[in-house]
This record gives structure tokens, sequence and C-alpha cells, in this order.
């Protein structure tokens, strides 16, 4: 009779601690949904940074790389995302007149694949 007791007892703690656990779920799901879903806790980023935040480092250097050979940067050549970088590739979109691929991801990974091919390029011709 005490064994039973000390069961029953150890399942109205199981099924007070599940219900506990999924009302502290529940809750954090919601927390969740309301800062996932809240503009003002999100970051928002350019359909460019987008683009180039997609490209492995090496490939992300060689853009600079040959935004600096063009005149279009002048910083380090770090790989790095930041106002230099995003000016340049602007600047090399605007006189190029592809500006128009900038507005969304796909054309800003277009771009920046284009870069890289003309970076690749250039580097095969001088070797050779």
């Amino acid at each position: 009779m005490l064994r039973l007791s000390a069961m029953a007892f150890t399942c109205v703690i199981c099924i007070s601690l599940n219900a506990s656990a999924n009302q502290v779920l529940s809750d954090n799901s919601n927390l969740n949904n309301l800062v996932r879903h809240d503009p003002g806790n999100q970051e928002t980023i350019s359909p460019l940074q987008a683009a180039f935040n997609s490209v492995p480092n090496e490939y992300k250097m060689q853009i600079q790389a040959y935004l600096q050979d063009k005149g279009f940067y002048s910083y380090v050549i770090d790989g790095i995302w930041g106002m230099k970088t995003k000016l340049a590739i602007e600047a090399y979109a605007s006189q190029n007149q592809i500006s128009h691929l900038l507005t969304s991801e796909p054309g800003a990974k277009s771009l920046l694949a284009n870069i890289i091919n003309h970076y690749a390029n250039e580097i095969k011709a001088k070797n050779e």
C-alpha cells in the first residue's frame, strides 16, 4: 500500500512537471513568435548585404580585390562587409549601369558572381 502511494505521488509530480514544462514551452514559443515578428527587434539587411554574406570568405576577398584593382575600393581586403565594401559595389554597379541588380538578393548574387568571374579571368590572363 505504501508502494502504491509512492507511485501515485510520483505520477502526480510527473504530471505536474510535464504540465509546467509544456506551459513554459508554450510561453517561450509565444515569446519567440513575438520577437521574431517584431520588426523593431530585427536587423534589416539589404539584398546586397544578404548576397555578400552568402558568399564564401575567399570570394568576398576576391570581390574586394577586384573592386580595389578597378579603383572602387581603397580599404583593407578582409572579406568583411562594411560601408566601404557596400559603396564600392554600388559604385561599380552604377558605372556599369547594372544598379537594378541591387534591388533583389538574386540580382545582387548575380552581380557578385559576375565580379568574381571577372576577377578569375583577369588572374588567369595574367598567368598566361
